[in-house]
C-alpha cells in the first residue's frame, strides 16, 4: 500500500493506493503531478491528484538503473 500525505499536515492527499507487491522505491515528477513506484520488477505511474494509475504497469526483465518521468511540454 502507498500512502501519499501532505508534508505539512500529514493528511492523506489521495485515498491509500493499493499495490499488489512490496514496494522497493518511489519517486515523483518535477512538477509533483506524477508518482512512480517500483515493485517486483514492475514500474507503476500514478496521478498524485487522483491516486489513479496513469499507465498500465510496465514489466521489466531487469531492474532499471534510472527512471525519468516528465509531464507537460517543457
Amino acid at each position: 500500500m502507498l500512502l501519499l500525505s501532505d508534508a505539512q499536515t500529514g493528511a492523506l492527499v489521495v485515498p491509500p493506493i493499493m499495490h499488489p507487491q512490496k514496494v522497493a522505491a518511489v519517486g515523483f515528477s518535477k512538477d509533483g503531478l506524477l508518482m512512480w513506484s517500483l515493485a517486483e520488477k514492475e514500474l507503476s505511474v500514478w496521478s498524485t491528484v487522483t491516486g489513479e494509475p496513469v499507465t498500465p504497469r510496465i514489466r521489466q526483465s531487469k531492474v532499471p538503473v534510472a527512471i525519468t518521468i516528465a509531464t507537460g511540454s517543457g
